[in-house]
């Protein structure tokens, strides 16, 4: 996994929604232009190992009912998915994604997900530009 945080870092991605609707229709159902912010695995916590996740940062933030978008943590949406899978051209990863506020980056490990980002969740496929 180090490797990526090394091959992904500043790279540009796409995120195509699935889920939720509204927010689907908000946008026009236009994949979302992203830059990779970090990628690693986050450590091992009170619901199991450590697992893989992804900060990307909106190239175009915009606000939906109440909420700002900007960044976004993801982590692969399946079991046996894999963010190393990006490297391979065509590939789409199918991630869960929780807005992350951006005062969160300095307070706390975004990569910890207990706090939870007060809402702004979404479904996706990720890939690489």
């Amino acid at each position: 996994m180090n490797n990526l945080v090394s091959t992904l870092d500043g790279r540009s991605v796409s995120v195509v929604m699935s889920d939720p609707w509204d927010l689907g229709e908000f946008i026009s159902w236009k994949p979302l232009r992203c830059v990779v912010w970090n990628a690693r695995v986050r450590r091992a916590g009170r619901r199991g190992g450590g697992k893989e996740a992804i900060l990307i940062r909106l190239k175009e933030p915009f606000t939906f009912d109440d909420v700002q978008y900007e960044y976004l943590l993801g982590s692969p949406r399946y079991q046996g998915s894999s963010l190393g899978d990006l490297r391979k051209g065509g590939t789409k990863v199918h991630c869960n994604f929780l807005r992350t506020p951006p005062e969160q980056l300095d307070k706390l490990d975004p990569f910890d997900f207990w706090w939870r980002g007060g809402g702004g969740g979404l479904i996706g496929a990720l890939s690489l530009d």
